[in-house]
């Protein structure tokens, strides 16, 4: 019965579920997910406004930027003056 109730949950998420397959779940194990999914929701919500979640472009172009300055970095300790 676990595994069902975790293929069905699984499908919830990612397609949806009809009315008869959201019928097969207790509804004390729909309500619990359901809180915990609002809850993690919110949770980002509150660090978009905090300003502690940026795009995945820019967090890329900080990467990259990090990355360059890293090679560069290393670039002038090779050709320092021992070399």
């Amino acid at each position: 019965m676990q595994q069902t109730h975790r293929r069905l949950l699984e499908k919830w998420l990612y397609e949806g579920l009809s009315e008869e397959e959201k019928a097969r779940l207790p509804s004390a194990l729909l309500d619990r997910v359901g809180a915990h999914f609002r809850q993690l929701a919110e949770t980002a919500l509150r660090e978009v406004a905090d300003g502690r979640v940026t795009d995945g472009p820019s967090a890329m172009r900080r990467l990259r930027e990090r990355i360059e300055e890293q090679r560069r970095a290393s670039a002038d300790c090779r050709s320092g003056p021992d070399r």
